[in-house]
């Protein structure tokens, strides 16, 4: 319930905008995911190929036309996977935000992800072994980095996010993002 909770304020503070701006943008994203987990500089298993859906808000800084704050709140799978008896899903829900620069059609992003675990699976050997000693921590901390090319309301972006905290006995989460998105 805490999980909940934090992430439903989260989204409250980044999205809470002056309705009356004109100096904002609303959309929805959703692509491929590709996740890693790293421990110790070296990679745990095999990557993990899903999806991740989302939606965000740009509002521009000070009226620029160049600068922007970019929030959102994704859907995500993180974790590893080496074949179906072997594998770490871990269901995130993440709060992007972000400085955003756009040249032209072309932008850029650096910010930091907040994230909240909602659930997870971890299986060995084909066994169930997720228990409280294997559980994944509730939250992940860490950055992104991102360029993309919006034309009209349709961008097409890669966006890469590595973890910062220690979320199981040295594991920390990466992952690669490419996809689209739709601006209203």
């Amino acid at each position: 319930m805490k999980k909940i909770l934090f992430t439903a304020i989260a989204a409250l503070v980044i999205f809470q905008f002056d309705a009356q701006a004109q100096d904002k943008e609303f959309g929805i994203r959703a692509g491929w995911q590709m996740s890693i987990t790293i421990n110790d500089g070296e990679q745990v298993g095999g990557n993990l190929n899903t999806f991740y859906v989302g939606i965000f808000r740009d509002r521009s800084l000070g009226g620029s036309e160049f600068l922007y704050f970019h929030g959102g709140l994704d859907y995500s799978t993180g974790g590893w996977y080496t074949d179906d008896d072997n594998y770490r899903k871990i269901y995130y829900l993440s709060g992007p935000a972000a400085l955003k620069v756009k040249l032209g059609p072309a932008f850029v992003q650096l910010g930091a992800i907040f994230s909240a675990r909602l659930g997870e699976k971890y299986n060995l050997l084909g066994e169930d072994a997720l228990t409280d000693e294997t559980k994944t921590e509730s939250f992940d901390i860490g950055a992104h980095v991102g360029v993309g090319v919006k034309i009209a309301m349709v961008s097409i972006e890669a966006r890469y996010n590595i973890g910062f905290l220690d979320v199981n006995h040295g594991d920390r989460n990466a992952s690669l993002q490419v996809g689209a998105g739709i601006s209203f």
